[in-house]
């Protein structure tokens, strides 16, 4: 599995990842922690209401939540 760094942006490679693993980049060496228990993921999500806003549809998801 690729990932991004949060940081630089480069793709890091994950083989095996374990839950809150700390995550180091090669490129810029920042490290990070993926939240792997995240209670949104593609798809979910409609319907739901956010404020006075109602959800249509999820577009997508990244390192910094969900579209």
């Amino acid at each position: 599995m690729h990932i991004l760094c949060p940081h630089c942006h480069n793709p890091i490679e994950v083989v095996k990842l374990t839950p809150r693993e700390e995550i180091a980049c090669p490129s810029c060496g920042s490290s990070f922690h993926l939240d792997t228990g995240a209670t949104t993921s593609p798809g979910n999500g409609a319907g739901q209401k956010i404020g006075k806003f109602t959800l249509i549809e999820t577009l997508g998801q990244g390192a910094f939540g969900t579209v």
